[in-house]
């Protein structure tokens, strides 16, 4: 999933910021990067590691050390102390050996940062294969011999309504700009409305920026209500795990 300039990516950096400015980097470690894409958090990991290792099945990115799938990573087993694994398990036909497979490159006590949606459109098509909850991933990551220490939601439902509503206007204007004559008028809005969306989504983070606390923790101070119902609808999550 492309992350740049909307609201997951705003809580996607809040995340990573607060684990690697928090004190867990070291240069004598080394962090693997799945899925790593563009590589576009490697601002904020990079200078807290020594060796940094970036993984992808796409042949084309400049990027990419190694050219694997998530689920079978020609790398030795426990060589590994930190891996990054953001928006990629979604798109893998089998999540379970993917994370077995991370598992197994972590060292003990190695640490998994896991992010993946739930509310949220298709995309990257045909390779967009699930959705997971909170608690599937629990199942799988027990599963696999390890333990989520702090797994944080992207967000409330009105995340997912501002989303919903960026995608609408932005496709609305981009189908409009393609008619005859009308077309012409509305050029100029299409920057127009990307640059406000991205100022509503950086107002709207620091706004809830509260909500995207521990998941676990905020079922229990909402124990009913509205507003616990509110916090069940969220864009997808952020996750802290480490071998057991």
């Amino acid at each position: 999933m492309n992350t740049n300039d909307n609201l997951n990516d705003i809580y996607i950096r809040s995340f990573l910021r607060g684990v690697f400015e928090g004190g867990d980097g070291n240069k004598r470690k080394t962090i693997l990067d799945v899925g790593c894409g563009k590589q576009p958090y490697a601002d904020i990991y990079q200078k807290h590691y020594g060796r940094n290792i970036c993984i992808d099945i796409n042949r084309d990115n400049i990027a990419v050390d190694v050219i694997a799938s998530a689920e079978v990573i020609p790398l030795h087993s426990e060589t590994i102390d930190v891996i990054l694994c953001t928006e990629v398990v979604e798109h893998v036909a089998d999540p379970l050996k993917a994370i077995s497979e991370m598992a197994r490159l972590l060292r003990p006590d190695g640490m998994l940062l896991l992010t993946w949606p739930l509310h949220y459109s298709l995309h990257e098509m045909p390779y967009d294969f699930s959705r997971i909850t909170e608690y599937g991933m629990a199942h799988l990551c027990q599963s696999c011999g390890l333990r989520i220490e702090n797994i944080l939601r992207r967000g409330t439902i009105f995340a997912v309504i501002h989303t919903l509503c960026s995608h609408l206007t932005l496709n609305m204007i981009e189908y409009i700009k393609r008619m005859p004559i009308i077309g012409v008028l509305f050029r100029p809005l299409g920057s127009l409305a990307k640059a406000l969306f991205h100022f509503s989504f950086m107002v709207h983070a620091k706004a809830s920026m509260t909500f995207l606390g521990d998941a676990k923790k905020e079922d229990e101070d909402m124990s009913g209500g509205v507003l616990r119902a509110l916090h069940l609808w969220t864009l997808g999550y952020c996750c802290q795990i480490r071998k057991m």
